[in-house]
C-alpha cells in the first residue's frame, strides 16, 4: 500500500477530530474534540490478513461521558484544553502565515502545558499529497484498540456528499509538535508530516470484542 514508505520505518497516525451531531439510540451526544495517537496495520490476531489500529494514547476535552466511553478500552486519555475549542482546525492569521489556507490545532493539559501544537497548510501541487486517499480510507476504517480485548470499530464513509464534490479531502503537509505524558518515547517534534482534511460521514460499533472483527477489510467505499 505504501510502496516509497521509508525503509525501517513504521507509520504514526495522528487524528485531531470534531464529532459533530453524534447521535446514539436517538439521543443526540453533545458535539466533542478529540486527538488520536494511532499505529495501524497491527495484526492483533496473529492471522496474517486482520489489521487493527493500536490506539494507546487521547487527548480529549472535558467530558467525563466521551472519557470514560473511551477509557473502556485500555486507551490512556489526558483530558485537554483545545485551541480551537469547537473544532478540529483554524485558520492561521495571514500576519502570521502568509501561506495562504495553512491551519492550526493545539492542546494543552489543564496545568497549561503543550500537548499538541500543529500547524499545516494545503499541498502546493492541490493534491492529496504522498500517499493516496485508499491509505486514509484504509487506516481510518481499521477496528481501533488500547488492549487487545475490546475494539471500537468506527466505520467512515468517504461517499457521502460530505466528501464529495465541494468538499473533497485536501492534502496537507507541515509541522506537529507532541508531548505525550503516557507515552514520552513519542514526544518529539515531526516536520514535514502529510496529512488530509477531511469531513466523514461514520457509523460505530462500540465495544466490539476485537476476534469478533477477524477479516474485517472495509476500506470506506
Amino acid at each position: 500500500m505504501l510502496p516509497s514508505f521509508p525503509e525501517g520505518m513504521y507509520p504514526l497516525i495522528l487524528q485531531g477530530r470534531l464529532d459533530h451531531d453524534v447521535q446514539q439510540d436517538g439521543i443526540g451526544i453533545p458535539d466533542f474534540v478529540d486527538f488520536l495517537i494511532g499505529f495501524p496495520f497491527i495484526d492483533l490476531l496473529g492471522d496474517g490478513y486482520s489489521t487493527f489500529t493500536w490506539t494507546p494514547s487521547s487527548f480529549m476535552a472535558v467530558d467525563v461521558v466521551s472519557i470514560a466511553g473511551t477509557e473502556l478500552y485500555g486507551i490512556n486519555v489526558t483530558t485537554a484544553i483545545f485551541d480551537p475549542p469547537n473544532d478540529q482546525y483554524a485558520f492561521v492569521p495571514a500576519s502570521e502565515n502568509p501561506t495562504p489556507g495553512a491551519i492550526y490545532f493545539t492542546a494543552t493539559s489543564l496545568l497549561g502545558s503543550t500537548l499538541v501544537s500543529a500547524v499545516y497548510a494545503p499541498m502546493a501541487s492541490g493534491g492529496i499529497g504522498q500517499y493516496p486517499l485508499s491509505f486514509y480510507q484504509n487506516v481510518t476504517n481499521q477496528p481501533t484498540f488500547g488492549n487487545g480485548i475490546v475494539c471500537d470499530n468506527q466505520i467512515r464513509f468517504f461517499n457521502t456528499p460530505i466528501t464529495q464534490g465541494d468538499y473533497l479531502p485536501i492534502g496537507i503537509q507541515g509541522n506537529i509538535t507532541i508531548v505525550d505524558p503516557n507515552m514520552p518515547q513519542l514526544s518529539a517534534t515531526y516536520t514535514n508530516v502529510f496529512g488530509v482534511k477531511l469531513d466523514t460521514a461514520f457509523i460505530e460499533n462500540n465495544l466490539q470484542n476485537c476476534t469478533s472483527l477477524k477479516g474485517d477489510t472495509y476500506q470506506g467505499e
